[in-house]
């Protein structure tokens, strides 16, 4: 069954939750303070209040307020800005995969993956 539609208004917050799938680790070396930094700055640029944060090997939950409406759903269905921002940290900075980055960013195929992050670097 599909979940219903996220409400959305100015100032709405929001307890967000990813996990690995079969509950394996997300998160390994540095890849949860690539996580974090390139959080920060998608907050700061989306103007979302970050309330809470916790970062866990397996997973991760944030609380945080929108400033304007729709600005959660728009952020992630435009997918290349922000996406393109995580995975480079994650490839340049970990030992993650084009395949793992693909798969948790849901960036569709590993292919997709290495040719943003390489057009990105061009940039």
């Amino acid at each position: 069954m599909a979940r219903k539609p996220r409400l959305e208004f100015a100032g709405a917050i929001y307890h967000t939750i990813n996990r690995g799938n079969y509950r394996k680790d997300v998160f390994a070396d540095r890849s949860a303070e690539a996580f974090k930094r390139t959080l920060f700055e998608a907050s700061a640029k989306c103007h979302w209040c970050l309330h809470s944060y916790v970062i866990i090997s397996n997973h991760y939950h944030l609380a945080l307020e929108t400033a304007e409406r729709g600005n959660i759903s728009r952020r992630r269905s435009e997918g290349t800005p922000w996406n393109i921002r995580v995975a480079a940290a994650l490839r340049s900075q970990t030992t993650a995969t084009n395949a793992w980055i693909a798969q948790r960013l849901v960036m569709s195929h590993p292919s997709r993956a290495r040719n943003l992050i390489r057009d990105s670097e061009k940039l």
